[in-house]
């Protein structure tokens, strides 16, 4: 006896798309993420003139991109703690993560790309961001809500990246710095390790 199943897209997805239906497109992801891009846009033209429909719609694209890769990046680094915590998640089954690197760093090559193409010293501040997350994830964890609280300051940085030019600094800072109190009030309040 043949038994069908109906499967959903997301059921018969494997690596680096499954990853991303599951983490980005299902469930709050799937407004968290846009959200968090139109803030990061929102921060980046504060007190600058407005670039235009086509450049903000690059720049939302860019920091949507960035984004995605960066929740990738901290997937990747928190592997071994959601194989215990989180089982569920179709990274921590994963018996490879190699398609899920390259997706990030094809992800990351597009965005330095872009990037370069707005201003070279823009795809450096990148590759100085990332190299700095990287340094942050090999320290070990011995205070969780400081980690949280610099592993936040990311989505600040990536405003001051995507920023168009001849901006006042003042709204811009504080653009950015509200962006940041935005995000520490959210993580406080969803993640139960910080609470």
């Amino acid at each position: 006896m043949s038994v069908s199943s109906t499967s959903s897209p997301r059921a018969a997805a494997s690596g680096p798309l499954a990853w991303f239906l599951e983490r980005v497109l299902a469930g709050s992801g799937a407004w968290r993420f846009p959200l968090l891009a139109v803030a990061i846009v929102a921060a980046s033209i504060a007190g600058g003139p407005w670039p235009g429909a086509a450049d903000a719609v690059l720049r939302l694209g860019i920091a949507y991109l960035l984004v995605v890769c960066l929740r990738l990046l901290d997937d990747l680094v928190d592997r071994a703690s959601d194989r215990v915590h989180h089982p569920e998640r179709s990274l921590a089954r994963a018996a490879s993560t190699g398609p899920h690197v390259a997706a990030l760093c094809l992800g990351l090559a597009t965005a330095l790309v872009t990037l370069h193409g707005l201003a070279p010293a823009r795809a450096a501040g990148l590759v100085a961001l990332l190299i700095a997350l990287g340094s942050w994830y090999v320290i070990p964890r011995q205070r969780p809500w400081i980690h949280a609280l610099v592993l936040l300051a990311k989505y600040p940085a990536l405003a001051a990246l995507i920023g168009t030019e001849g901006a006042h600094t003042l709204p811009r800072v504080a653009a950015m710095a509200l962006l940041y109190v935005a995000l520490v009030l959210h993580e406080r309040a969803t993640d139960p390790e910080l609470r």
